[in-house]
């Protein structure tokens, strides 16, 4: 893995899921993906990882252990994503996601999801996230579960037939013109 994306999941179900929806949203734009987990042999996966992926779903311990092998690099990721951050840290790999996010370029992004944002998962993000980093929260009943001020979300419910198009015509109105250097992330459901 040269220049992969990186999603960590805490256990070998939610990676598992993690990677059907990536195979199922990945097939039709050619973004190819593969999944790494404890509990089976290595070598299939790296033999996957070596005919080149984009996105690695991994869990923490199968991670380390193709890191410590040489058969996975964490030097060319752009993005990170740590998925059930609050769960990774009850399981006690906090200086897993630690080492992780030391081990990225300096100019990656971290994205850490979770249900829940417990005193500790604050913490943890506090002093990986770069300073200004956006926080978005969805959902409702504290009044800190609001979504960020600096992030804009909008939903667009649109016939299945016309997704494609949408979605072409939303990328090509966000497409940064020359000399920008912004980033956007859109997610469609």
């Amino acid at each position: 893995m040269c220049s992969s994306d990186l999603i960590v999941c805490p256990t070998r179900e939610l990676a598992m899921q993690s990677q059907v929806v990536l195979e199922q949203a990945g097939s039709s734009c050619g973004v190819r993906s593969t999944c790494v987990y404890g509990g089976v042999p290595k070598w299939q996966q790296i033999q996957d990882l070596n005919k080149g992926v984009e996105v690695v779903v991994a869990t923490p311990g199968r991670l380390k252990d193709l890191v410590q092998m040489g058969a996975v690099s964490l030097a060319g990721i752009s993005y990170l994503v740590l998925d059930e951050a609050d769960m990774m840290l009850a399981l006690g790999f906090e200086r897993f996601i630690r080492a992780t996010v030391a081990a990225a370029p300096a100019e990656h992004q971290t994205l850490m999801l979770t249900a829940t944002w417990p005193p500790e998962v604050e913490r943890v993000a506090a002093s990986l996230l770069r300073a200004g980093h956006a926080t978005v929260s969805i959902g409702g009943g504290k009044e800190r579960l609001t979504a960020c001020a600096d992030v804009a979300q909008k939903v667009h419910v649109v016939a299945p037939e016309a997704k494609w198009d949408h979605f072409l015509s939303t990328l090509a109105r966000l497409a940064p013109r020359t000399g920008g250097t912004r980033r956007r992330l859109i997610v469609f459901a």
